[in-house]
């Protein structure tokens, strides 16, 4: 019976994490196949319970308990028991990855790693080519950028996370600092990867993931020469390897045009047009937007559910129709948690990324570290956690670290 239950458990899992970035409403069905999975037996149910005894875990769920006390504030009726459904991912992903803890399964989490590498190498040849085909009739060029290359699957700055933790996972195992993967052996074949999703990351062209990019390969590398993890000639070789093509696609891809669009709004205000449609702009309308219902709900928050419609309403008294129009949202995890739920949701969102450094440090875990670090800065640029998308693919992978509890056998640190 263990036996089974171990092999249906990985199989799940390295299901949910192929399909992550390619269709995220499959993982609905894995995850609840997985949830009951986790109760079948005696040892789980142990792990459980000793689960609830954790300080971590309520750390990790209470923009979840902070969502539902915001459920009595407000007037908006309609998007309330959504999210408290998506934050629901907060409760159920450290249950089914604690009691994957005690799976005996070889290379458990080698196994995982190495299929989300495979469903990011699928969606990458998905985009590629459909791009080709439409490409090959129009010889439009343009098709192979940004919103044009990825709409088949997601919006290019959410998939954007997606491939680069891609790519931090092939570093890791090419430093040598623990191994990640089951197939790839090859150094060749891992630099040929890592090259094709560094490709892949610049032509979606997203602003916020290429500055990211930057940072978290500078804190890498310098966490690494710090540590002597490796010789600091070979950090050396690998920033050029990787600075070479990086520098290549920026000159060469849309996100060179987007990133000089974004510093002449931002350092230049006297450009900016608010009712303009250029991403920049409206993220920036959202923003004050935001601040304005922040500062006049600072303690309750306009309560859960509600942010859309609250945010609506103020671009009507701000005269921003394009705001008004495509309904933004502020794209920025933090931004949108204190204008949702106050002071409390704020700080319950800080909380979990305080854990994560905490243990970090403890552990002197460097990818806990670095995931921490990434997934904070993408915090700061979209409002992940109310998407399906990035809910899941946050819950999932900070649950690994956080309770995967890798054995010998395993990779990550």
């Amino acid at each position: 019976m263990r036996t089974y239950v171990n092999k249906t458990q990985i199989f799940l899992l390295c299901f949910t994490a192929f399909v992550l970035p390619l269709y995220i409403k499959a993982t609905s069905i894995s995850m609840v196949l997985l949830l009951i999975l986790a109760f079948v037996t005696k040892e789980n149910r142990k792990q459980i319970v000793l689960l609830f005894k954790d300080y971590k875990y309520y750390i990790f769920i209470l923009p979840l308990i902070v969502a539902a006390f915001g459920l009595f504030i407000g007037n908006y009726y309609n998007e309330r028991f959504q999210t408290i459904v998506i934050f629901s991912s907060l409760l159920f992903f450290p249950i089914i990855f604690k009691t994957f803890s005690i799976n005996n399964f070889r290379r458990r989490l080698l196994w995982i790693n190495t299929w989300f590498i495979i469903g990011l190498l699928t969606a990458f040849i998905i985009c590629f080519f459909t791009s080709l085909s439409e490409y090959l009739h129009t010889e439009d060029t343009s098709v192979f950028f940004y919103t044009r290359l990825t709409h088949l699957i997601m919006l290019p700055n959410q998939l954007s996370i997606y491939v680069l933790w891609g790519i931090f996972i092939l570093l890791f195992d090419l430093t040598n600092s623990k191994k990640q993967l089951v197939f790839f052996n090859s150094t060749i074949a891992k630099i040929i990867i890592v090259v094709v999703l560094v490709s892949f990351l610049f032509l979606m062209a997203s602003k916020a993931a290429f500055l990211i990019f930057c940072l978290s390969i500078i804190a890498m590398f310098g966490i690494m020469i710090k540590r002597r993890t490796i010789p600091i000639w070979q950090s050396i070789l690998l920033i050029i390897a990787l600075l070479i093509p990086s520098y290549y696609l920026f000159n060469n891809t849309n996100i060179k045009a987007r990133m000089i669009v974004a510093y002449n709004h931002i350092f230049k205000k006297e450009d900016i047009k608010y009712g303009s449609s250029e991403s920049t702009v409206l993220r920036m309308a959202a923003l004050n937007a935001s601040i304005k219902l922040i500062k006049d709900n600072f303690f309750t928050g306009v309560g859960t559910g509600n942010v859309k419609k609250a945010l609506i309403s103020q671009y009507q008294k701000d005269e921003v129709p394009s705001n008004y129009k495509l309904q933004t949202n502020p794209h920025n995890q933090f931004i949108y948690s204190l204008t949702m739920n106050g002071i409390a949701g704020f700080l319950a969102l800080i909380g979990i990324f305080i854990v994560m450094f905490v243990i970090a440090y403890k552990q002197k875990s460097d990818i806990i570290f670095i995931w921490g670090l990434i997934t904070m800065l993408f915090f700061m640029s979209d409002d992940l956690l109310m998407l399906q998308v990035g809910i899941i693919f946050f819950t999932f992978f900070s649950s690994i670290l956080l309770w995967g509890a890798y054995k010998k056998q395993d990779s990550i640190k």
